[in-house]
Order: C-alpha cells, then sequence, then structure tokens
C-alpha cells in the first residue's frame, strides 16, 4: 500500500473538509489536523502512473481553500511523486498569504519503502473558494 501524508505547519489549527485521489474520497468529513502534525492515510487504489486529479479541500478560521489539480497540473517532480500503490507523497501546508486568500501547499515523495523523501522545488496554492 502506498500512503499519502498531511502536514500542517500553518500553526493554526484546520480542518481537512476533502482528499479525493481519482475516484477514491481519502477523506469525505471533517477531520482536524493540529498545530504542527502530520496524518498519515493509505492509499492503495492504483499505481502511480494510473494517477488522474487529486482535490483537497481544508476549513481554516471558518474559510474553505482548495485545489483541484489533475495530472497536467500536478507538481513536477520525478518517479513516485504521484500518489498510488509504490509511493508515499507529502503534501504539506506552508502558511497562509499576508491577505488569507491562499494557502501554499508544497510536494515531498519516496518510493514506499524508502527514505529520505524528496523534495519538489513546484508548489502550489489552494484558493480561497
Amino acid at each position: 500500500m502506498g500512503d499519502v501524508r498531511l502536514t500542517n505547519l500553518t500553526s493554526i489549527q484546520f480542518i481537512v473538509k476533502k482528499l479525493k485521489i481519482n475516484d477514491t474520497e481519502v477523506i469525505n468529513s471533517d477531520m482536524g489536523i493540529g498545530l504542527i502534525h502530520t496524518n498519515i492515510f493509505d492509499y492503495s487504489e492504483s499505481e502511480s502512473d494510473k494517477f488522474k486529479r487529486l482535490i483537497i479541500e481544508v476549513s481554516v478560521k471558518n474559510r474553505i481553500y482548495k485545489i483541484d489539480l489533475n495530472r497536467d497540473h500536478y507538481f513536477g517532480g520525478g518517479a513516485h511523486h504521484y500518489p498510488g500503490l509504490e509511493s508515499k507523497v507529502g503534501y504539506i501546508f506552508s502558511g497562509l498569504s499576508v491577505d488569507e486568500k491562499k494557502i501554499q501547499l508544497n510536494l515531498n515523495y519516496a518510493p514506499k519503502y524508502s527514505y529520505p523523501l524528496t523534495y519538489c522545488d513546484d508548489l502550489k496554492y489552494m484558493d480561497l473558494k
């Protein structure tokens, strides 16, 4: 099984409303992530080369932020940077923009049973919904 990690570095408690990979809802109800904390989830629906889409929605200070990435607009990276059976990927919520309209999202990844994680120098932003 592969795994997906969500890491909160924002120093603000937040709620994950949805985590969907391809057609699988990994999280489909409110789940809190504490300050400076990582939650790890199993994802075993398909191999990483079958990745099509990622949706993440979070609530911070009663505001909803969302990102919807398809394969063509996903993070750059090498082997195992897509979620799948043979990979571990980490999505890191780094912080809010000054105007609090965006959350910066970073990626790290590795083969399932390997360390260290490789960081991706491509970053994305979750937008206020």
